[in-house]
């Protein structure tokens, strides 16, 4: 309807009523009726514009949204983080989500939405997440990562950290929790290599990365570098470890293969960090770690006046030996 016909019907309205009402009596009931229907009338062009400015800029914000759709489309594909929630600045630097790109070494094993909510309902909390941390003291820089993760008879999922070759380290402290199935130690090196293995019944998927301090020039903080050393999935171990074949954890681990049905050997030096990870996706209820462990101190030399007590006694002996 356009402006002219609807400002025409306002003023035919608003007169006939007006008029009517002057006949009924301005004053009676039906006049005061009459009166209010005529001011409606009256009111109805600005009531019009009102409703074709609210109609006129629902257009333009539609029009709006469409092209920054449009513009975003045209970036290029984004990820598309699921049930992940937005890394941090310490799962950027070492890890980040678990859906990450495979190609990518920082983020070791990658998992489907599926298999996070699953370990997140059986309460399995690995912590594959790495942070640089600088030590004032020594001035210099070192890796942290969490020994951690669990199992049930079903699902298994842990991750255990080992020295550059694969060699066993020292926990800085252990982590007690009222839960299990989580953390259980921290660890600190210079250079940290991340064993992440999950288990599903019999199936077995690892990742084994290097992580280490490198220097950038335009920036005094170095950044994290990983390298992949070893990734495999779909490795098989027929041995229910988590129940009638628990007496030979800590000596077997799963076999990987590869499309051809050869045999993959794992890298030199980590069969026991492997084995120490298998141990732990097969640790029912855990609350304590598998691969690193308490480092004895050394024992300290003898103080230099003992050292001559003893050589002062020996000589004596020995001098009473000869008189006899």
């Amino acid at each position: 309807m356009s402006d002219v016909s609807i400002e025409s019907i306002a003023t035919a309205g608003a007169v006939l009523a007006f008029l009517l009402a002057a006949a009924a009596g301005i004053t009676s009931r039906r006049g005061i009726q009459l009166i209010v229907i005529g001011m409606l009338f009256s009111l109805l062009p600005h009531v019009s514009g009102v409703g074709r400015t609210w109609i006129a800029g629902q257009r333009g914000s539609h029009e709006r949204s469409d092209a920054r759709r449009v513009e975003r489309t045209d970036r290029g594909p984004e990820m598309d983080w699921g049930c992940i929630s937005r890394p941090s600045r310490a799962s950027v630097e070492s890890g980040g989500p678990r859906s990450a790109p495979a190609n990518d070494a920082r983020w070791g094993l990658t998992f489907t939405p599926t298999v996070i909510n699953r370990l997140r309902k059986l309460a399995i909390y690995g912590q594959p997440q790495l942070s640089l941390e600088h030590q004032g003291r020594a001035k210099r820089y070192v890796v942290r990562g969490v020994e951690s993760g669990g199992a049930n008879e079903e699902v298994g999922y842990y991750v255990t950290f080992a020295g550059e070759s694969g060699d066993a380290l020292a926990w800085l402290q252990t982590l007690d929790s009222l839960t299990v199935n989580g953390p259980h130690a921290v660890v600190i090196a210079p250079v940290l290599t991340r064993i992440e293995m999950l288990r599903v019944a019999r199936t077995y998927e690892l990742c084994i990365t290097r992580h280490k301090p490198v220097a950038v020039e335009t920036r005094q903080r170095p950044r994290l570098e990983a390298e992949e050393v070893f990734r495999a999935k779909h490795g098989y171990l027929a041995l229910e470890l988590w129940g009638k074949d628990k007496e030979l954890t800590g000596c077997v681990r799963p076999q990987f293969f590869t499309r051809s049905g050869e045999e993959v050997e794992l890298p030199s030096g980590f069969d026991e960090a492997v084995k120490a990870a298998t141990r732990g996706v097969n640790c029912l209820a855990c609350s304590h770690p598998h691969f690193s462990r308490l480092v004895a101190q050394e024992q300290q030399p003898p103080p230099a006046h003992e050292e001559e007590q003893e050589s002062t006694m020996s000589a004596d002996v020995a001098s009473l030996a000869q008189g006899v």
